[in-house]
Protein backbone atom coordinates (compact mmCIF):
# COMPACT_ATOMS: atom_id res chain seq x y z
CA UNK A 1 0.00 0.00 0.00
CA UNK A 2 1.18 3.40 -1.07
CA UNK A 3 1.96 5.60 2.66
CA UNK A 4 -0.10 8.62 2.61
CA UNK A 5 1.66 12.02 3.53
CA UNK A 6 0.37 15.66 4.61
CA UNK A 7 -0.47 17.75 1.75
CA UNK A 8 2.46 20.21 -0.26
CA UNK A 9 2.68 22.15 -2.96
CA UNK A 10 3.39 22.71 -6.77
CA UNK A 11 7.26 22.90 -7.78
CA UNK A 12 8.85 22.57 -11.22
CA UNK A 13 8.40 19.48 -13.83
CA UNK A 14 10.45 18.03 -16.00
CA UNK A 15 9.77 17.44 -19.25
CA UNK A 16 7.22 17.90 -21.78
CA UNK A 17 3.80 16.72 -23.97
CA UNK A 18 1.65 17.04 -26.23
CA UNK A 19 -2.38 16.48 -26.68
CA UNK A 20 -2.46 14.36 -29.34
CA UNK A 21 -5.59 12.60 -31.08
CA UNK A 22 -7.32 12.46 -27.17
CA UNK A 23 -3.69 11.28 -25.69
CA UNK A 24 -1.10 13.30 -23.76
CA UNK A 25 2.05 12.10 -25.82
CA UNK A 26 5.61 13.00 -25.69
CA UNK A 27 6.00 15.48 -28.23
CA UNK A 28 9.50 17.90 -28.80
CA UNK A 29 7.56 21.17 -28.62
CA UNK A 30 8.31 24.45 -26.77
CA UNK A 31 5.95 25.61 -23.39
CA UNK A 32 3.28 27.29 -23.10
CA UNK A 33 3.74 31.18 -24.09
CA UNK A 34 4.60 33.20 -21.01
CA UNK A 35 0.96 34.98 -21.09
CA UNK A 36 -0.78 31.36 -20.78
CA UNK A 37 -0.98 30.15 -17.22
CA UNK A 38 -2.52 27.21 -17.70
CA UNK A 39 -4.49 25.25 -20.49
CA UNK A 40 -8.08 23.72 -19.65
CA UNK A 41 -8.69 20.19 -20.76
CA UNK A 42 -11.94 18.18 -20.57
CA UNK A 43 -12.38 14.21 -20.59
CA UNK A 44 -15.37 13.33 -22.45
CA UNK A 45 -17.38 10.27 -21.66
CA UNK A 46 -15.60 8.32 -23.58
CA UNK A 47 -12.32 7.15 -22.16
CA UNK A 48 -9.93 7.74 -25.05
CA UNK A 49 -11.39 11.19 -25.85
CA UNK A 50 -9.84 14.41 -24.66
CA UNK A 51 -10.76 18.24 -25.55
CA UNK A 52 -8.89 20.92 -25.33
CA UNK A 53 -10.00 24.52 -24.26
CA UNK A 54 -8.54 27.82 -23.85
CA UNK A 55 -10.02 30.21 -21.69
CA UNK A 56 -10.20 32.57 -25.25
CA UNK A 57 -11.73 30.09 -27.26
CA UNK A 58 -14.44 27.26 -27.57
CA UNK A 59 -13.52 23.54 -27.27
CA UNK A 60 -12.50 22.07 -30.25
CA UNK A 61 -11.55 18.37 -31.07
CA UNK A 62 -7.97 18.16 -31.94
CA UNK A 63 -7.11 15.89 -35.12
CA UNK A 64 -3.77 14.07 -34.79
CA UNK A 65 -1.29 15.53 -37.42
CA UNK A 66 0.35 12.83 -39.67
CA UNK A 67 3.80 11.79 -38.98
CA UNK A 68 4.74 12.32 -42.46
CA UNK A 69 3.40 16.10 -42.71
CA UNK A 70 6.33 18.68 -43.37
CA UNK A 71 4.36 21.26 -41.43
CA UNK A 72 6.53 23.41 -38.21
CA UNK A 73 4.95 22.95 -34.63
CA UNK A 74 4.23 26.84 -35.40
CA UNK A 75 1.71 26.14 -38.59
CA UNK A 76 -0.33 23.29 -36.96
CA UNK A 77 -0.67 26.03 -34.03
CA UNK A 78 -2.01 28.71 -36.42
CA UNK A 79 -4.46 25.95 -38.26
CA UNK A 80 -5.52 24.99 -35.02
CA UNK A 81 -6.57 28.10 -32.85
CA UNK A 82 -6.66 27.75 -29.28
CA UNK A 83 -4.64 24.90 -28.77
CA UNK A 84 -0.78 24.66 -27.52
CA UNK A 85 2.27 22.62 -26.39
CA UNK A 86 1.19 21.57 -23.13
CA UNK A 87 4.17 21.36 -20.18
CA UNK A 88 3.48 18.04 -18.72
CA UNK A 89 5.99 15.80 -16.57
CA UNK A 90 5.87 12.00 -17.93
CA UNK A 91 4.86 11.16 -14.09
CA UNK A 92 1.71 13.09 -14.27
CA UNK A 93 0.84 12.05 -17.65
CA UNK A 94 1.26 8.27 -17.04
CA UNK A 95 -1.08 9.29 -13.91
CA UNK A 96 -3.59 10.97 -16.48
CA UNK A 97 -3.40 7.86 -18.75
CA UNK A 98 -4.13 5.53 -16.30
CA UNK A 99 -7.19 7.14 -15.26
CA UNK A 100 -8.26 7.44 -18.45
CA UNK A 101 -7.54 4.52 -20.24
CA UNK A 102 -8.77 2.36 -16.40
CA UNK A 103 -10.82 4.69 -14.25
CA UNK A 104 -12.88 6.84 -16.49
CA UNK A 105 -16.13 5.49 -15.18
CA UNK A 106 -14.88 6.76 -12.14
CA UNK A 107 -14.01 10.00 -13.03
CA UNK A 108 -17.69 10.60 -14.70
CA UNK A 109 -19.38 9.16 -12.03
CA UNK A 110 -17.38 11.91 -9.69
CA UNK A 111 -18.11 14.68 -12.03
CA UNK A 112 -14.26 14.88 -12.85
CA UNK A 113 -14.16 14.84 -16.13
CA UNK A 114 -14.42 18.54 -17.43
CA UNK A 115 -12.70 19.50 -14.47
CA UNK A 116 -8.65 19.12 -15.64
CA UNK A 117 -6.47 21.44 -15.39
CA UNK A 118 -2.75 20.85 -16.36
CA UNK A 119 -0.45 23.43 -14.77
CA UNK A 120 2.46 25.75 -15.99
CA UNK A 121 4.40 23.79 -14.27
CA UNK A 122 3.34 20.38 -15.19
CA UNK A 123 1.56 19.23 -12.93
CA UNK A 124 -2.32 18.72 -12.87
CA UNK A 125 -5.13 19.42 -10.94
CA UNK A 126 -8.41 17.93 -11.00
CA UNK A 127 -11.71 19.71 -9.78
CA UNK A 128 -14.58 17.71 -7.97
CA UNK A 129 -17.78 19.81 -8.84
CA UNK A 130 -18.97 20.33 -5.17
CA UNK A 131 -15.94 20.84 -3.24
CA UNK A 132 -11.93 19.18 -3.18
CA UNK A 133 -9.71 18.72 -5.35
CA UNK A 134 -6.65 15.70 -6.72
CA UNK A 135 -3.53 16.96 -7.75
CA UNK A 136 -0.26 15.90 -8.55
CA UNK A 137 3.22 18.17 -7.15
CA UNK A 138 7.15 17.79 -7.21
CA UNK A 139 9.19 17.89 -3.79
CA UNK A 140 12.78 19.43 -5.57
CA UNK A 141 14.50 19.03 -2.94
CA UNK A 142 13.70 15.00 -1.94
CA UNK A 143 13.04 15.07 -5.55
CA UNK A 144 9.86 12.92 -5.04
CA UNK A 145 6.59 13.63 -7.06
CA UNK A 146 3.49 13.13 -5.18
CA UNK A 147 -0.26 12.65 -5.27
CA UNK A 148 -2.45 14.64 -3.21
CA UNK A 149 -6.24 14.64 -2.51
CA UNK A 150 -8.40 16.83 -0.57
CA UNK A 151 -12.15 16.44 0.12
CA UNK A 152 -14.48 16.69 2.91
CA UNK A 153 -12.60 15.58 5.95
CA UNK A 154 -9.73 13.71 3.28
CA UNK A 155 -6.66 15.42 3.17
CA UNK A 156 -3.33 13.19 2.00
CA UNK A 157 -0.97 12.52 -0.26
CA UNK A 158 0.52 9.16 -2.10
CA UNK A 159 4.30 8.96 -3.80
CA UNK A 160 3.97 8.29 -7.11
CA UNK A 161 7.87 8.26 -7.95
CA UNK A 162 11.42 9.15 -5.84
CA UNK A 163 14.69 9.22 -6.74
CA UNK A 164 16.47 7.59 -4.13
CA UNK A 165 19.79 5.40 -4.50
CA UNK A 166 18.28 2.79 -5.32
CA UNK A 167 16.69 3.90 -8.21
CA UNK A 168 19.75 5.90 -9.54
CA UNK A 169 22.13 2.41 -9.47
CA UNK A 170 19.28 0.97 -11.11
CA UNK A 171 19.18 3.69 -13.70
CA UNK A 172 22.67 3.48 -14.23
CA UNK A 173 22.44 -0.32 -15.46
CA UNK A 174 20.71 0.05 -19.22
CA UNK A 175 19.66 -3.51 -18.72
CA UNK A 176 17.75 -2.54 -16.18
CA UNK A 177 16.34 0.37 -17.68
CA UNK A 178 13.19 -1.07 -18.59
CA UNK A 179 12.49 -2.86 -15.31
CA UNK A 180 12.52 1.00 -13.78
CA UNK A 181 10.45 1.86 -16.32
CA UNK A 182 7.67 -0.72 -15.77
CA UNK A 183 7.93 -0.31 -11.88
CA UNK A 184 7.73 2.82 -12.00
CA UNK A 185 4.41 2.86 -13.72
CA UNK A 186 3.21 0.16 -12.15
CA UNK A 187 3.95 2.56 -8.63
CA UNK A 188 2.00 5.45 -10.60
CA UNK A 189 -1.17 2.90 -11.33
CA UNK A 190 -1.26 1.99 -7.83
CA UNK A 191 -1.13 5.30 -6.27
CA UNK A 192 -3.72 6.44 -8.59
CA UNK A 193 -6.30 3.39 -7.49
CA UNK A 194 -5.05 3.66 -3.73
CA UNK A 195 -6.52 7.68 -3.80
CA UNK A 196 -9.72 6.16 -5.70
CA UNK A 197 -10.19 3.86 -3.05
CA UNK A 198 -9.46 6.73 -0.38
CA UNK A 199 -12.29 8.96 -1.98
CA UNK A 200 -14.44 6.52 -1.92
CA UNK A 201 -14.07 5.52 1.62
CA UNK A 202 -14.48 8.73 2.62
CA UNK A 203 -17.34 9.40 1.02
CA UNK A 204 -18.76 6.49 2.24
CA UNK A 205 -17.95 7.45 5.87
CA UNK A 206 -19.64 10.83 5.06
CA UNK A 207 -22.74 9.78 3.82
CA UNK A 208 -22.85 6.95 6.67
CA UNK A 209 -22.13 9.83 9.16
CA UNK A 210 -25.21 11.93 7.67
CA UNK A 211 -27.74 8.73 7.67
CA UNK A 212 -26.80 9.02 11.54
CA UNK A 213 -27.49 11.82 11.93
CA UNK A 214 -31.02 12.27 10.00
CA UNK A 215 -32.02 8.52 12.13
CA UNK A 216 -31.02 10.35 15.15
CA UNK A 217 -32.86 13.64 14.71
Amino acid sequence: MIAAKPIMSHTKGLSKAFLQNGRLTSFGCRQLPPTVSAVMLSISDSPHSFTCRHSTTSSKSYTRASSTSAQTSDQRQQQQPGFHPIYVHHVSRVALEHLQDNRSDWLVARGLYRNLQICKNGTFILQFPEHGRIWTSYDSIKRQHWLSVSRNELAVRFLLKDHDKAAMALLQQPQKMQEYQLMSIRRIQQAIDEMIKSVDNSDAKKRAKEKNETTSS
